[in-house]
């Protein structure tokens, strides 16, 4: 008998929860056109997290909930949770679960993922493109590796989400 488990961590903190932008302001800040761009904590920056975390461990930061009410030509992030370990050569990888739901019409989806201190990019990863039908959600699973002496906790390191979408 094979018994799966998974475990979900839910964080909560002080500072800015996120941040979504694409040139001039609009009447709803919400909506955008491709490509948009989210800025997060990156969580899995906490040694805490990737020095005690199994392979079955998610980190969901309560921020990455509020991520699904920003939507890039009718497709949105609907889930992101991370699952950072530690990795041979002093660097931390994390796998990237994210659930892309799309209420507009049929779309390409590519996500790129960048870790940033400050103006200083030191990881990069991408995901897709996959395709995301009308009122469709996507589950899609990627990962980013960084050395461990470029996460930082203070202040801490930020995840860049680049939303890139396209009529297929």
């Amino acid at each position: 008998m094979l018994i799966l488990t998974c475990s979900v961590l839910v964080l909560s903190t002080t500072v800015p929860a996120q941040t979504a932008r694409q040139g001039t302001e609009k009447a709803d800040p919400t909506e955008f056109h491709s490509p948009m761009v989210l800025e997060v904590e990156f969580l899995a920056a906490k040694p805490s997290l990737w020095q005690a975390a199994d392979s079955d461990t998610w980190v969901q930061g309560a921020e990455y909930g509020n991520l699904s009410k920003y939507h890039c030509d009718g497709v949105a992030i609907r889930s992101l949770q991370l699952s950072p370990t530690k990795i041979p050569g002093d660097r931390v990888e994390t796998r990237i679960r994210v659930s892309v739901m799309n209420t507009g019409h049929d779309k390409q989806v590519k996500l790129l993922f960048e870790l940033f201190n400050g103006d200083i990019r030191v990881a990069d990863g991408v995901l897709g493109p996959f395709k995301d039908k009308e009122g469709a959600t996507v589950n899609a699973l990627g990962s980013i590796a960084a050395l461990r002496a470029d996460l930082s906790t203070d202040p801490i390191t930020t995840l860049r989400i680049t939303m890139t979408n396209w009529d297929y």
